[in-house]
């Protein structure tokens, strides 16, 4: 039925009966009651809902947050730790290499001296003072 048809029904009825007029208006205020507080207990849901969504993703977000920080952080220490040590291995490394090096230059040092001491014809004994080398190692020269 169309609602102007209704509401020439209604005009009808409490026109012809107050009771009835009195019992519906009743009805009415109730029912307006009743969907009022229905609105305003669903939108105290919604509100409840919303903070009780915010705190649980905020908990959530924090914790993958320190998850995914975490990993980072190892991942970025690793790498920092490679290159670091990296470092260090290389500068060990020329250390023990020039220090060798010098090691051996001097050693070749001594013999060429000790060779040249020998082709001037002084004694094993002079060259062996001179140069630290025992007369074995002058024989060998």
């Amino acid at each position: 039925m169309p609602l102007i048809k209704q509401a020439m029904a209604l005009k009808e009825l409490f026109a012809q009966n107050p009771e009835e007029r009195r019992l519906y208006e009743l009805r009415e205020k109730d029912r307006m009651s009743y969907l009022s507080e229905l609105k305003s207990s669903r939108k105290r849901g919604m509100a409840r809902g919303y903070k009780l969504g915010e705190a649980d993703g905020i908990e959530k977000g924090i914790e993958l947050g320190i998850e995914q920080g975490l990993e980072l952080g190892l991942e970025q220490g690793r790498e920092q730790g490679l290159e670091l040590g990296r470092e260090q291995g290389r500068e060990q490394g020329l250390e023990l290499g020039r220090e060798q090096g010098l090691e051996l230059g001097r050693e070749q040092g001594i013999k060429r001296t000790a060779l040249s001491m020998k082709a001037e014809g002084l004694s094993f004994e002079t060259i062996s003072k001179v140069t630290g080398l025992s007369i074995e190692e002058i024989r060998n020269l």
